[in-house]
């Protein structure tokens, strides 16, 4: 059963605009960087961007700011 018929017994869809894959967690890091590229997309949720990080002892982290337009209300 693929994820959009899973998602649709729930009554949800995907909207396309707004929906991609992207390369992300420790082994995409490591994949960028033997390819020379930069870091890795980030992507948003709930309001809170996720990203790619490294602790000071070198191990890989997923790190979390909430977005901007989320810290002021009107």
């Amino acid at each position: 059963m693929g994820f959009k018929a899973r998602l649709a017994g729930f009554g949800l869809t995907f909207h396309d605009d707004k929906t991609r894959l992207i390369e992300f967690g420790r082994l995409a890091a490591l994949s960028r960087q033997r390819r020379g590229e930069r870091r890795l997309e980030t992507f948003a949720f709930l309001g809170v961007t996720h990203y790619c990080g490294v602790t000071r002892d070198g191990r890989f982290v997923v790190k979390h700011m909430t977005e901007g337009k989320r810290l002021t209300r009107n």
